[in-house]
């Protein structure tokens, strides 16, 4: 059940950011989605990137959407990142290297969604929360961990 929610968040992702592409490529003209919670852009070299609290807030939403209602939040959670990412990249706010920041995100949901089932295996008395915790715990701090690694290395934009 995990494989097929984890593939139904990739497919999420990529049809709502690639609709809005396509559309806006088309020369339609579709407002600038703003996101669930804060995704502030800071001076980068001579453009604009998202801030350190906008990646970490991004890297928490997809993690708490990927624990509710066992799982099946998570395809929504990011369906909402793929049109944000690509309406803010549309509407020139952010350089094309912040989507590399939607990977740790897809790692977030794994975890998520790892621990979700274990905990509607817990509901179903199939078995424990804490049966498998260890897995999605390192998953949840190497996807941190490459978060922030994404964000030191990022190189100065050039407007």
């Amino acid at each position: 059940m995990v494989d097929r929610r984890i593939l139904y968040s990739i497919a999420a992702f990529v049809a709502t950011a690639g609709l809005y592409l396509a559309i806006t490529a088309s020369g339609a003209s579709l407002p600038q989605v703003p996101s669930l919670y804060y995704y502030g852009l800071e001076d980068w070299g001579n453009g604009k990137a998202v801030s350190l609290a906008g990646v970490v807030l991004a890297y928490l939403f997809v993690s708490v959407a990927a624990l509710l209602f066992f799982g099946h939040a998570a395809p929504l959670a990011m369906a909402m990142e793929g049109l944000k990412y690509a309406s803010a990249y549309s509407h020139a706010s952010v350089h094309p290297y912040d989507f590399l920041f939607v990977i740790p995100q897809f790692i977030a949901v794994y975890a998520g969604l790892r621990l979700s089932a274990n905990a509607e295996a817990d509901f179903d008395h199939r078995g424990t929360v804490f049966k498998q915790w260890q897995f999605p715990l390192l998953l949840y701090v190497a996807g941190a961990a490459l978060a922030l690694v994404l964000y030191l290395v990022r190189p100065p934009f050039v407007s």
